[in-house]
């Protein structure tokens, strides 16, 4: 019993000494994939990339206070601190610098049409600088068509991914043509026609998506 407790905290204390190396870089990186709407990936990439990102925190902080933040023992609870405000404070400046007007004058600049975003979604909505666009969501195979307004979104192929709308509508193709006519909410009932658009959202899956269509209200 007595060996087995000092083998346990034999590996608390190793986890303790070496875990500063790993979760700065994991915040940051599960911190910065909420913001862009994927999903958080967890392999041995993963663990590698955090090592590399908190090697970077730990020596920018031993360069501006000119000691080593691991050893200082007088200063380990602040070094956790202030670790944690960096992996959550630089993820969000270096997102909403890339998404900035700044950064696409950059790209312009340098003739650079390169997104950094993979999501289809944010691209569009990006070029939107007030109303959210309407979008129409068709579904081929079964013959409908949505029509809405991105309320949110999530668009990663190692997870289901949705769309969800408001004040939305649906449209049934009509057998034969390429027409689509309103089946929901009824047109014969205007006032039940604004209470649904007002109050009802839905959630479409993309994989039941084929194609979406986005109208601005200003040109692009």
């Amino acid at each position: 019993m007595t060996n087995t407790k000092s083998e346990l905290i034999s590996i608390l204390t190793i986890l303790n000494d070496y875990i500063i190396f790993i979760y700065p870089g994991w915040i940051s990186l599960f911190f910065y994939a909420y913001l862009d709407g994927k999903r958080h990936e967890e392999n041995l990439l993963l663990i590698i990339k955090s090592i590399i990102i908190s090697h970077f925190y730990l020596k920018g902080l031993q360069y501006i206070f000119h000691h080593n933040l691991v050893s200082f023992q007088v200063m380990v609870s602040l070094n956790h601190v202030i670790l944690f405000v960096l992996a959550i404070t630089l993820p969000l400046l270096f997102y909403k610098f890339v998404h900035s007007k700044l950064f696409n004058c950059i790209q312009k600049t340098f003739g650079i049409s390169t997104r950094i975003s993979s999501n289809p979604i944010e691209i569009a909505l990006s070029k939107s600088n007030n109303d959210r666009p309407c979008v129409y969501v068709y579904m081929d195979e079964l013959g409908i068509m949505y029509e809405g307004f991105i309320r949110n979104y999530i668009k990663d192929t190692k997870q289901m991914t949705y769309l969800m709308l408001s004040n939305y509508k649906i449209f049934k193709l009509k057998i034969g043509t390429n027409e689509y006519k309103q089946t929901f909410p009824s047109k014969k009932h205007k006032k039940q026609e604004q209470e649904v658009n007002q109050k009802n959202w839905v959630i479409l899956y993309f994989n039941q998506i084929t194609r979406i269509e986005l109208a601005y209200n200003e040109d692009y």
